[in-house]
């Protein structure tokens, strides 16, 4: 894991011409849209899949996010053979609520520190691996917490305005994730910080 505790969280400034859902989804516009997915996912790795498509249809003035551009960008993806992860925080595991997220290089899982994003936050932005590096981030700077303390301080260092619902469900996973991977241990009530 990264040794920096935070970073702010970069959009990349993707530029593309104006069109239509139809000339998006064009094969003339393919190469074009390949550099700016290569573009946001060296900039923004990593990134889910949502939030590629927003980039690339607010650069271009496209105003929904129909199935037609969606099937779009992911062949772009697939051409561009990003390294890809899926990740579902949801109890049950429903295939529907897999979420899938994009590196620039496929090591960068265990290397990507927690970023401060400021707007709306939704859990499925945000990889387990970030919310472990911010909820180690957090005990670092606290003797140690209570898991449900942790949870709404380590949301909040992310930028969640409250963390409720799937956010908690994601911090909770991630403080799992920081125990097994022997940077967080749990005493009695509190988690904290593991010293060696």
């Amino acid at each position: 894991m990264a040794d920096e505790p935070f970073e702010p969280y970069q959009t990349a400034n993707v530029v593309l011409p104006e069109m239509t859902s139809a000339q998006f989804c064009s094969a003339v516009n393919t190469r074009v849209i390949l550099s700016a997915v290569k573009q946001i996912v060296e900039e923004e790795s990593p990134i889910c899949f949502d939030q590629i498509v927003a980039r690339l249809t607010g650069s271009c003035g496209i105003k929904r996010m129909t199935p037609n551009v969606k099937e779009k960008v992911d062949y772009v993806l697939k051409m561009g053979k990003f390294p890809s992860t899926i990740q579902n925080i949801t109890l049950n595991k429903d295939p529907e609520n897999d979420v899938a997220f994009y590196w620039k290089d496929a090591e960068d899982a265990h290397k990507i520190p927690a970023r401060f994003r400021v707007g709306e936050l939704h859990a499925t932005q945000v990889t387990t691996n970030e919310a472990a590096r911010a909820a180690i981030y957090v005990c670092k700077t606290q003797y140690g917490l209570p898991r449900e303390a942790l949870i709404t301080e380590a949301g909040k260092a992310m930028g969640f305005k409250v963390a409720s619902g799937y956010a908690k469900l994601l911090i909770d996973q991630a403080i799992d994730l920081a125990i097994d991977m022997g940077e967080l241990t749990e005493h009695g009530f509190n988690v904290r910080y593991k010293c060696e």
